[in-house]
């Protein structure tokens, strides 16, 4: 049986040892600085509504496409976090992006993402927010 006593101090010594942590990681000004980590989709929700709004920025562009090319996967799809297994949506946006940046579908990139979104369901299985994607350009 759980000693209450014990699991309560060990919940309070974990809990300040935390609270110890984030403080000496606080800037002087208040805020904290790390890495942020995102899958392929959010570059490519951006390519994608730079296109849609006509305002493309090359040099951001640029930036994104090198993210979703090098977080492709060996498979040739892309996932929602890391080191999940590839996911349909987010393959379709990417390669939805890559195509809008100008790649080619015989470019191998795109066509080892299209076999494997045809693997995981094609189209037709992607969900309502991958659609609007088409639907918008």
């Amino acid at each position: 049986m759980v000693n209450a006593h014990k699991f309560h101090a060990d919940l309070q010594f974990s809990i300040s040892r935390a609270r110890q942590n984030l403080l000496n990681r606080q800037t002087p000004p208040g805020y904290w600085v790390g890495e942020l980590v995102v899958d392929a989709t959010l570059c490519a929700d951006y390519v994608t509504f730079m296109h849609w709004a006509q305002e493309v920025d090359p040099e951001l562009e640029a930036k994104c496409v090198r993210h979703i090319l090098e977080t492709q996967l060996p498979d040739g799809g892309w996932n929602i976090y890391r080191e999940g297994p590839s996911e349909l949506n987010a393959t379709v946006k990417a390669y939805f992006a890559l195509k809008l940046a100008g790649f080619s579908a015989q470019d191998p990139v795109l066509v080892r993402a299209r076999a494997k979104a045809l693997e995981l369901g094609g189209v037709e299985k992607t969900n309502t927010y991958a659609r609007l994607y088409f639907a918008l350009l």
